[in-house]
């Protein structure tokens, strides 16, 4: 008769091994579950899956077996977010979260289409939203790799929503010029 002669408190260097393989393939089967969701909510939105996808991963984590894995949004505190939908208390969506990002300044501009750009002149092509932001991009970039001025903070010690503002004002004042 053969005896199996491991069990739950074995913790001979191979089995440990193993444990630490398992447990770097499911983190990476739960990021690539939020990445593959995550892309199809933004892409089914009209966004830009570069611009948006940060600002999902900062809320978003995935919780479940292996088998059944869920995304679930959280705030700053770490509390989930709840739906806003009249007599629900059901978790936030990532279809939801994306239309809130919509609606805030800072982030519409990663939307198709999300503002009505200024009428352009004949025989002029509008500019979307994405190439607004491009071309506020260039200029911000621009402008920061110039220094700083009296006043102006430096690239670095902007976050990530202050540069995106700035890249999207710059841009709106571009199109009007």
């Amino acid at each position: 008769m053969h005896t199996n002669t491991m069990n739950d408190t074995n913790t001979s260097p191979e089995v440990a091994k193993l444990r630490r393989e398992n447990e770097a393939l499911r983190r990476q089967a739960r990021a690539q579950h939020l990445e593959r969701e995550a892309r199809a909510a933004i892409e089914k939105a009209g966004g830009n899956v570069a611009l948006l996808l940060p600002a999902i991963r900062a809320v978003a984590e995935v919780d479940g077996d292996d088998e059944r894995l869920r995304i679930t949004l959280h705030d700053e505190r770490g509390d989930e977010l709840l739906t806003r939908r009249a007599g629900s208390a059901a978790p936030m969506g990532l279809s939801e979260y994306l239309e809130q990002l919509r609606t805030q300044d800072a982030f519409a501009p990663a939307f198709a289409r999300s503002r009505t750009a200024p009428t352009a002149s004949p025989g002029v092509t509008p500019l979307d939203s994405y190439d607004l932001l491009m071309k506020g991009n260039q200029k911000l970039a621009a402008a920061l790799a110039g220094g700083t001025r009296s006043g102006t903070v430096t690239g670095e010690a902007l976050t990530a929503e202050q540069r995106l503002q700035r890249a999207n004002d710059a841009a709106w004042a571009a199109q009007q010029h």
